[in-house]
């Protein structure tokens, strides 16, 4: 049993590091579409940190966006699915300064524990 719980530390472990030091900026939001983990790359490319985690997704969007994309937010909840930007679209995001950032944006979720998951893996446009 102890070797069981030592492989799964290990498991977690190993998860946390990728999560950590993926080069994607990534952003998990709870079925209300707030925050709920960021990893590195994500807090180097908008200069948020953990203090934004439970914040609403809506708090980094530019406000011409923010009506829109509420439609997108239910529709994505109705019927979630893995989607990759790649329609010549090129979103912005608010950094932790109100300078606007373009990024391209791919979006999947999880299911864990009874409930969903979104997450958001960001790319800076340069």
């Amino acid at each position: 049993m102890a070797l069981d719980l030592e492989r799964l530390i290990e498991k977690a472990e190993i998860w946390q590091l990728l999560f950590d030091e993926c080069p994607l900026g990534v952003a998990v939001f709870n079925s209300n579409m707030k925050f709920y983990l960021i990893n590195h790359a994500f807090t180097e490319m908008t200069g948020f940190t953990t203090d934004i985690l439970g914040d609403d997704l809506k708090s980094v969007l530019p406000s011409r966006f923010k009506r829109n994309h509420k439609k997108f937010e239910k529709d994505f909840a109705s019927k979630p699915e893995k989607k990759t930007n790649r329609h010549g679209l090129t979103p912005y995001i608010l950094k932790s300064n109100g300078e606007e950032l373009p990024i391209d944006i791919d979006l999947s979720y999880i299911k864990y524990d009874g409930g969903i998951y979104y997450v958001a893996f960001l790319r800076k446009i340069t």
